[in-house]
């Protein structure tokens, strides 16, 4: 079986010493790549350096729900950034109410303007979702979100008839083939 993580964060700097040997060991268990999910743009040149480097590292374009920067990304500005060669997917972006360094208006204006930059570029969106699953399933059904790569956090999530099913459950909405299931790491 071939295996691909969709949501992993090896381009983090507690990783330094490690990465490679991480990489090996992730090549020599059958996992065929991953992507490397940006929380930050301001670490970006790092990511999209490590997704150069690497064959089987991807990357993606983003800011986490929770992370402060002085200045909001336009659609613009996220547009521009995914263009690299390397980038898959904009994320990791969404709600998170788990924590409360910033504030679930400034997340949700967040998530709205990285849908729109997904949208525009035909790009899946990796979406964060803790504590908050009403609003990040309000605002993906509000924006009309086609491609959802995955969803990451440990929460609960309607599944109709009255039942929830776990976040990690969920992966990616496939075109013509609905859900389809990836690995789902923790937020």
């Amino acid at each position: 079986m071939r295996l691909f993580d969709s949501h992993c964060h090896i381009d983090f700097p507690q990783f330094d010493e490690d990465r490679a040997a991480m990489i090996g060991r992730m090549q020599e268990t059958g996992l065929v790549g991953c992507v490397a999910v940006s929380v930050e743009l301001e670490a970006l040149p790092r990511l999209f350096r490590l997704a150069e480097s690497e064959v089987n590292v991807w990357a993606s374009v983003g800011i986490h729900p929770n992370h402060e920067t002085r200045q909001e990304p336009t659609v613009d500005q996220l547009c521009e950034l995914a263009q690299h060669s390397r980038c898959v997917a904009i994320g990791e972006t969404g709600m998170d109410f788990f924590r409360h360094h910033v504030s679930p208006e400034v997340q949700e204006a967040r998530f709205r303007t990285h849908i729109r930059a997904a949208r525009e570029l035909a790009k899946p969106v990796i979406v964060h979702m803790r504590e908050a699953d009403a609003d990040t399933l309000r605002v993906l059904e509000e924006e009309g979100i086609a491609y959802v790569v995955a969803v990451a956090c440990d929460t609960m999530v309607p599944a109709g008839a009255g039942r929830t099913i776990r976040a990690d459950r969920l992966a990616a909405k496939v075109p013509g083939r609905g859900w389809q299931r990836m690995s789902c790491g923790p937020g």
